[in-house]
């Protein structure tokens, strides 16, 4: 076949009809080329930006499925670009949705990636954002000393960046693992490192959420003169900034104080407060954690229907939203209510399906409701089946000193009834042991757990 020169009509012809043959583009078209691609990636970045931001205001709400449609379709347009640093905070983004409803498996994955891309592109605070995530997550499963690397890690980076805020926040996770373990001077010592340089830095949010830190722990030690005081403080920055979410909480936790101080009706009043406000502003997960909350008062007050139809109401927004931890932690009180009105058969089925979600959101969680199912059990006369309930579940619970030591009243008492006395006594002076430790008042939550131990003891002996 001949080759075709190109001033030949075959040639012309096939030049003309070949684009493959035709002349290379000019230095203007390729130039316009990339313009417009320019543009058009800029266009799919303001996209999958403005999806970002979408998923900010519904997690904000807790509407945790509609954030994961548009984190995910932001993910999409960041994977089109090739847009790097917009993949980690989609990955984190969607781990930290995750997470909030309990499923920390797909959360550390996410996370995990994210973690991954923004090592091998150096992204040092985006790296260290997704440590922290991770810290989060196993603390969530118990998992502290796991945790607490993750944390130090983090908190490492930051300090190195010298970026002050995530500093205050990586302080704020060390001090609630230290918080969990019932090491309250070292959580102090954390809360008030972190406090000062919110103070410093003029970070009225944080500054705000560290001086209610610390009221839990005085809350948690039983001094709850100091812990009011705090949570006090920590109201009027929450107030000046117009934070209607984070005031939702505050006064969730002033009236967990005065619930523990048995001032029920200041109780009822703050957490009725606490709902209305999230009600107001469609926070629709605050509202289901202040329902049982509000609950726990009327279970107290002997209102049993009252507090029975409040739990029911938080158990059905927790599906609603998607809040698997919250759901079990509801579900396991309301099978506790149960366990007080003597409805064996409720509070066992309640509390089996609490274990079920707790043993993959919270396992502390899932170890204590394990003590009460264990309690159930031995009042259903199946003292061996009881035995086996404990053993599953104190590995759980004994990371976590404060509901360690309500889980081992529980324990002397089923051994107690099981007639194994001298393993009763042993459990029952580790819970004390355990209440000296972490410095419980009398009236706090172990120390009555201790009290009312003691009594059914004493008088089983009689």
């Amino acid at each position: 076949m001949p080759n075709p020169r190109k001033n030949s009509e075959l040639g012309k012809e096939v030049t003309k009809g070949d684009p493959c043959l035709s002349s290379s583009p000019n230095s203007k078209e390729i130039a316009k080329e990339k313009e417009y691609l320019a543009e058009e990636t800029e266009e799919i970045e303001i996209e999958a930006d403005e999806l970002l931001e979408k998923g900010n205001l519904e997690e904000t709400e807790s509407s945790f499925e509609q954030a994961l449609k548009f984190y995910q379709q932001a993910l999409v347009l960041y994977q089109r670009i090739h847009h790097t640093k917009g993949l980690i905070q989609a990955h984190q983004k969607i781990g930290q949705v995750y997470a909030d409803q309990g499923n920390y498996e797909q959360a550390t994955t996410e996370l995990q990636l994210a973690l991954r891309l923004s090592e091998e592109h150096g992204f040092i605070l985006l790296n260290s954002d997704a440590l922290n995530r991770l810290g989060n997550i196993y603390r969530e499963k118990g998992e502290f000393p796991i945790a607490i690397r993750y944390y130090e890690q983090s908190l490492k980076m930051v300090q190195e960046m010298g970026d002050r805020f995530r500093e205050v926040t990586r302080l704020g996770s060390l001090g609630i693992i230290y918080k969990h373990l019932g090491e309250y001077q070292q959580t102090l010592m954390y809360y008030k490192k972190a406090l000062k340089i919110a103070e410093k830095i003029g970070d009225k949010r944080n500054t705000g959420s560290c001086l209610s830190n610390i009221a839990i722990v005085y809350k948690n030690l039983g001094e709850y003169e100091k812990s009011i005081s705090y949570y006090k403080k920590s109201l009027q920055f929450i107030k000046e900034i117009g934070n209607k979410k984070s005031e939702a909480n505050h006064l969730g936790g002033l009236g967990a104080i005065y619930h523990h101080l048995g001032l029920y009706d200041k109780a009822i009043s703050y957490y009725t407060q606490s709902i209305n406000i999230a009600k107001k502003i469609g926070n629709k997960n605050s509202e289901g954690v202040q329902l049982g909350n509000l609950a726990n008062v009327y279970r107290d007050i002997e209102a049993y229907d009252k507090a029975i139809s409040y739990y029911k109401q938080a158990i059905k927004i927790s599906r609603q939203v998607g809040n698997k931890r919250t759901e079990g932690i509801q579900l396991g009180n309301l099978g506790n209510l149960y366990i007080q009105v003597e409805r064996w058969e409720e509070a066992q089925l309640h509390l089996v399906d609490a274990i079920d979600i707790c043993k993959n959101t919270t396992k502390p969680a899932a170890g204590a409701f394990l003590g009460s199912l264990a309690w159930v059990t031995s009042q259903q006369s199946n003292i061996h089946e009881a035995l086996k309930i404990l053993e599953e579940g104190e590995p759980l619970v004994k990371v976590y000193p404060l509901e360690y030591g309500k889980f081992l009243c529980k324990k002397a008492k089923v051994l107690h009834m099981a007639s194994q006395k001298q393993q009763s006594n042993k459990a029952f002076e580790l819970a004390q042991k355990i209440s000296k430790e972490i410095d419980s008042k009398e009236n706090s939550e172990l120390g009555t757990a201790i009290t009312k131990t003691e009594q059914f003891l004493y008088s089983s002996r009689k």
